[in-house]
């Protein structure tokens, strides 16, 4: 997979992964996947690296292995314990374009910040924040005129997703958004 040239804000990108820290002495390092795209780290792979300082460069995957609910992770050009400790807190991202072939009915969570979000009679509830996970379920952020609310992200909560009208519509239990 040949790396793409560095294109727009490095902040557009989409995060995949976080470099949590070394591991051992020849550069492997921890790795928290924020996919739910786990090929994305195959070897060969390339990643766009943004470090702490801001620095932006592709990352070819040179190895990877799960490890206690991580990934430990090899990059081409990283073999020493000084080198991953450079990349502790680094950010792994694609750029944009470069999802996946989404599953049928499935929303990347960061197309949903910004939709707006009304209930089953298109009374408005608010606008749609971060899409998160608590206890292994997803929530999304409901910005309201109350403040924010955490609503399960799954049906019958949830009873449709519209990508091009920028819409979520809800049915929510009775108190859920109060």
């Amino acid at each position: 997979m040949a790396a793409k040239p560095l294109a727009g804000d490095p902040a557009s990108w989409v995060v995949v992964g976080e470099i949590v820290k070394p591991h051992g002495l020849e550069g492997e390092v921890a790795v928290e996947p924020l996919t739910d795209f786990p090929e994305r780290f195959s070897p060969g792979g390339v990643l766009q690296l943004r470090t702490l300082t801001g620095e932006a460069r592709p990352i070819t995957i040179a190895g990877v292995r799960p490890h206690q609910g991580r990934l430990l992770g090899r990059f081409d050009g990283v073999g020493s314990l000084e080198a991953a400790e450079a990349l502790r807190g680094s950010d792994l991202r694609v750029l944009p374009g470069d999802e996946p072939v989404r599953p049928e009915g499935f929303v990347f969570h960061f197309e949903l910040e910004g939709f707006e979000v009304v209930d089953v009679s298109g009374r408005s509830l608010g606008q749609a924040g971060d899409l998160g996970e608590a206890g292994g379920l997803p929530l999304l952020v409901v910005r309201t005129p109350r403040g924010p609310r955490d609503v399960p992200f799954r049906h019958p909560i949830v009873v449709s997703v519209d990508r091009e009208a920028h819409r979520v519509v809800l049915d929510p239990p009775a108190g859920l958004l109060d």
